[in-house]
């Protein structure tokens, strides 16, 4: 959620600060309109779109599974950590009280946008409507600046009885009107509502307010050329401007931007160009702030092997070598690295296997060895007297590190399997030469487990073919 809200603020920050730069000191007010209702648009509902791109090569390429080194004779499995660390209080707390706080706020800034509209359709249900020009005029028996909301016009009820609404202010209302600015209001206010933490819309809502009087202004100035004398008129209005819901600002900033564009003219070209640019903004933006992903396109399903009945003997061989060269990865010392075959592969290889001659089997280099639980063995008393000398053993009970006094815990027949394994000197360098082996112990339960997990789940390795085939 945090990563969507960042998102919406950039988008919208930049996508505004591009048409403050470029766009709204140029005359093209349709398309400016339909930019910033776009552009707002797009600031929320880019960042949950998903965009994949599929790559034909590797993203990365995943560590192997399991690995043997047979330096040491035995397999170092990899692993990796998927779960997430789990949520501290602190931040369960964090997190309900800024949900708390925004969901009060917007629903205190909900009722009030709701509050607005009521009182504007209050206004239209309980005073006098008539229709002149094929307006909705509104008379409100107060003193109120001439504005619009949807397809009426709200003005003083004595102005307009007087005659002294003038006609340009009528046709500037109608404009207003004729194309469905309320809607574009309705639209920003309710983002505000949603989004009120981001400073951004509060600005897409003076930019589409002032587009929305420079649209006006052309309609009025379509039929009346008088400049001056429309300009005279808006100063007059400002004097008496009043802020209401859901209206356009009268102010001395928002009518000198105005006057400042009724005489400004923009070629077609300057004005071609500027629209055109906006294209690879939106390509970047596409790119920066949606649901953005690599993924790689999957390769194609494997051959289907044929059956071994139907393999010559040469085949068999071949077949097999060639799975055997997947696994094995080639040092610069010359050492040879063999990782471990997946459970299919290791499957074919055995079956493989046994169709094999002889001669065939021992001209192999590798050959699938599975492995076993080995026999339980209980140390004798003379043993397990031994192995309480720290200064020559290292004890691990049922894989666990434990002091050499934890022995005095327990008797020989407590354990099902004891291995030692000697520590050469390097070995030893690295703990501080303070034992010569290690010692690992098995208590019957645990060995009892190991010894039926490995049973259930038979793991399978490549060992180096030393003349005695596994059976």
């Amino acid at each position: 959620m945090i990563i969507y809200l960042l998102k919406v603020l950039l988008c919208s920050a930049s996508l505004l600060l591009f048409y403050r730069a470029l766009l709204e000191k140029e005359k093209m007010f349709r398309f400016n309109r339909f930019y910033l209702l776009g552009s707002l648009v797009l600031s929320v509902v880019l960042p949950l779109i998903p965009l994949e791109i599929l790559l034909e090569e590797p993203i990365f390429t995943p560590p192997p599974s399991t690995v043997t080194d047979f330096s040491n004779g035995r397999p170092e499995p990899y692993t990796v950590s998927l779960l997430p660390q789990p949520a501290t209080p602190e931040s369960v707390q964090w997190f309900w009280l800024t949900g708390g706080m925004y969901l009060f706020i917007t629903a205190w800034l909900l009722f009030r946008y709701g509050r607005n509209i009521y009182r504007l359709r209050s206004r239209i249900q309980t005073h006098e409507v008539r229709i002149q020009q094929g307006l909705n005029l509104v008379l409100l028996p107060t003193e109120t600046m001439p504005h619009s909301y949807l397809k009426y016009v709200f003005l003083t009820k004595s102005d307009y009885l007087n005659g002294t609404v003038e006609q340009q202010v009528l046709d500037h209302e109608m404009a207003h009107v004729r194309q469905f600015h309320s809607l574009d209001v309705l639209l920003v206010e309710l983002v505000k509502v949603l989004f009120w933490f981001n400073p951004a819309f509060y600005y897409y809502r003076d930019a589409i307010a002032l587009n929305h009087e420079f649209l006006a202004d052309e309609a009025v100035l379509g039929t009346c050329e008088d400049v001056p004398a429309y300009q005279h008129l808006l100063l007059r209005k400002v004097l008496g401007a009043a802020d209401q819901p859901f209206i356009s600002k009268f102010n001395y900033s928002f009518t000198k931007k105005r006057f400042v564009m009724m005489n400004k003219h923009t070629s077609r070209r300057r004005a071609l160009l500027a629209q055109l640019s906006v294209l690879p903004l939106v390509v970047l933006a596409v790119f920066a702030f949606s649901d953005f992903s690599l993924a790689q396109v999957p390769p194609p399903p494997p051959p289907v092997p044929a059956p071994i009945s139907q393999m010559s003997t040469t085949d068999l061989v071949k077949e097999y070598n060639e799975l055997v060269e997947r696994y094995l990865e080639k040092k610069e010392s010359g050492f040879t690295l063999v990782k471990n075959p997946s459970a299919a592969d290791a499957e074919r290889m055995e079956e493989l296997m046994k169709a094999m001659n002889k001669e065939q089997l021992a001209s192999l280099q590798h050959v699938i060895w599975t492995f076993k639980p080995s026999p339980p063995n209980v140390p004798t008393e003379t043993e397990y007297e031994k192995y309480k000398n720290p200064a020559v053993y290292g004890v691990w009970i049922d894989d666990k590190k434990v002091p050499n006094s934890e022995l005095n815990k327990y008797k020989p027949k407590d354990f099902s399997k004891a291995s030692v394994s000697k520590l050469y000197l390097n070995a030893q360098k690295t703990i501080g030469y303070k034992y010569k082996y290690q010692l690992n112990l098995m208590t019957t339960a645990h060995y009892e487990a190991y010894r039926k997990e490995a049973l259930a789940n038979p793991r399978k390795y490549l060992v180096p073919n030393k003349g005695k085939i596994p059976e």
